[in-house]
Formats: structure tokens, C-alpha cells, sequence
């Protein structure tokens, strides 16, 4: 039996926006109501709106586009990390108890930022990012994509991109920021996130599910069939 948990934030005018961010805009092309035959709606913003992947050129003057991420950090095995005791960046010290666990592709990363009202109202200055050490480690652990549950991995107002850079570093890994985890336990999941392939693109908006495999059977599945870094 599986149940299928959208972990996406809904996208309007009143969503939460990175502060410097160009604004969703929505307006009607068409409108029924005014005598067209049809709806018709267009919108502009950001590419890095509401969930969303980076890719290398975000941070990379020649780095990759968004159509250049690779499948494996799209679609996976996912594991939600519990880090809400984190107070301030997630370290290498943090993510250490990765090293016992069964193999996965994509670590959702849990912290207060779920819990904290404010992120979901407005840009929290002060939102739990992760560390360059704790880049570092994602990057050693071999695994092909990472969440964080709010609109930036970097540390509010640190320029140099550090921990963007370690990630970001040839499109090995996915990126996702943004990701809704409040209604989310942690432990292990099948993980579908997919961004717009925006050709170029140094960001994309995307949708993203996790599905609980509560029989086991499909977890079991993809292990037999799917080589996995195992860490």
C-alpha cells in the first residue's frame, strides 16, 4: 500500500519570495467571464520560485544547466533526516548518524525551519542552512540529491556561496530548496521531484512527492534492481 505525500508549497501571489527575488506574477491573457472562449493565464517570476532545484551554473559563470541534472537525483530513494534539534547550521557532526544507515539517493534534511511559523509567512534571516562542512560530507556520503525546508542552503547573507559551490560543483548532486516537511516523519520514502527543463536554466520551479512504501516491497524492489551507494 502506498501513500503519496505532496511536499510541494503551494504557489500564489502571497507565497514566501527570497529576499532581492523577482515576485510571482499572475495575470489573465483570456478570461470566460469577460466574453473569451477560453481561461488563458500567464505568469513571470524568479526561476529559484517556491520549491525549486539549483544547477552549476547558479553558482558557475560555465557551469550546467537545469537540463543537465542527472535522473538519479530526481527520482529515489529518499530519507527524511530529523535535524530539528539544529541550531544554527547542519555540520558534518550533524549528519554523521548517515554513515550507519541503509543506502538511499536523496536526503531530505528536516529542521526547525518545519516547525517555525515564520518561514512560512516570511523569509526567515535566521533559517537553519547547511554548513560547507556539512556540504562536504553530503558530497562524501555519495548521494545524488539533498533538500533543505526553506529557500536558500546558504547561510542568509553569506555572498562568497560556499556551500552552494560544494554542492553545486558539476552537477553531480540536486539540489532542492524549499521543500515542505512539516507533515513528514522521518525514515524512508520513494522520492519523485522534477523540476521544468528550462534549457540553461540556473534554477527551476519543481513538484515534489514522497510515497510511503508501507509494505516494503517497492523499496525492496528498486534496492534489487538499482546499484546505490551504500555509505
Amino acid at each position: 500500500m502506498l501513500e503519496i505525500i505532496d511536499i510541494t508549497p503551494p504557489v500564489n501571489t502571497s507565497m514566501v519570495i527570497y529576499p532581492g527575488n523577482r515576485e510571482l506574477k499572475v495575470w489573465k491573457d483570456l478570461d470566460m467571464a469577460q466574453g473569451d472562449p477560453v481561461n488563458m493565464m500567464s505568469l513571470s517570476s524568479c526561476v529559484h520560485v517556491g520549491l525549486h532545484v539549483d544547477a552549476e551554473s547558479h553558482h558557475y559563470a560555465d557551469g550546467g544547466g537545469v537540463d543537465r541534472l542527472s535522473l538519479d537525483g530526481l527520482i529515489g530513494v529518499g530519507y527524511v533526516m530529523d535535524l530539528t534539534q539544529v541550531e544554527t547550521g547542519i555540520s558534518r557532526a550533524d549528519l554523521q548518524p548517515l554513515i550507519d544507515a541503509d543506502p538511499f539517493d536523496i536526503l531530505l534534511l528536516k529542521t526547525r525551519n518545519s516547525t517555525a511559523k515564520s518561514t512560512w509567512e516570511t523569509f526567515d534571516t535566521e533559517h537553519i542552512f547547511i554548513a560547507p562542512d556539512g556540504a562536504e560530507c553530503i558530497m562524501e556520503l555519495g548521494v545524488k540529491g539533498v533538500a533543505l525546508d526553506c529557500l536558500g542552503v546558504e547561510k542568509y547573507g553569506a555572498l562568497e556561496g560556499h556551500t552552494h559551490k560544494i554542492l553545486l560543483k558539476d552537477n553531480r548532486l540536486v539540489v532542492f530548496e524549499g521543500v515542505d516537511l512539516r507533515k513528514v516523519l522521518p525514515g524512508y520514502y520513494w522520492f519523485v521531484g522534477l523540476p521544468l527543463k528550462l534549457t540553461g536554466a540556473d534554477g527551476a520551479p519543481a513538484r515534489a512527492l514522497l510515497i510511503k512504501d508501507k509494505s516494503g516491497d517497492f523499496l525492496r524492489a528498486w534496492r534489487a534492481d538499482k546499484k546505490l551507494i551504500r555509505m
